[in-house]
């Protein structure tokens, strides 16, 4: 889009600069050619942004499976270290009730976790999910039971 843009903006610019007399040309040309330069210079950065810096955060979702439904709630805090909760429910009543604790990854948009079981000590997990186009964390493979395999994190107010 912003291509777009610069060439737009360097048709018109150049098309202004070449109705002006050339004393001033030399100037505006020199303007034009670092303005332009430094859009295509940020198009490339925005393009190649590394994204771990919207991980930190609260991220939470819930969905239904089997007549059960699932909560989970993720704490991931800015030293690669994250804290987990996963709630099952049938009708009202609680069936399981996990606490993760671990670390974090992120790398090629994908979210790395591992971790323990709080509740029982030698239980250890790792996950992983994708950060998709819109800015959710979508369940791509783990060790968790089926229940968690739709898991789809949104993200709790700002990075």
């Amino acid at each position: 889009m912003i291509n777009y843009f610069c060439v737009f903006f360097d048709f018109c610019l150049n098309s202004w600069l070449f109705s002006q007399p050339v004393a001033s040309h030399s100037f505006h040309h020199k303007y034009l050619k670092s303005f332009t330069s430094s859009l295509l210079v940020t198009q490339r950065i925005e393009n190649n942004i590394d994204h771990s810096y919207l991980i930190p955060g609260l991220w939470r979702g819930f969905h239904e499976f089997d007549n059960l439904t699932v909560y989970y709630a993720y704490q991931i805090s800015s030293d690669n270290r994250f804290w987990a909760r996963h709630r099952v429910y049938k009708n009202d009543e609680t069936i399981e009730d996990i606490t993760w604790q671990g670390q974090w990854e992120f790398t090629d948009g994908t979210l790395k976790l591992k971790g323990i079981n709080l509740n029982k000590q030698n239980e250890q997990f790792n996950i992983e999910f994708k950060l998709g186009n819109s800015w959710k964390l979508v369940y791509e493979t783990g060790s968790l039971s089926q229940p968690y395999q739709m898991m789809i994190l949104n993200k709790i107010g700002q990075p």
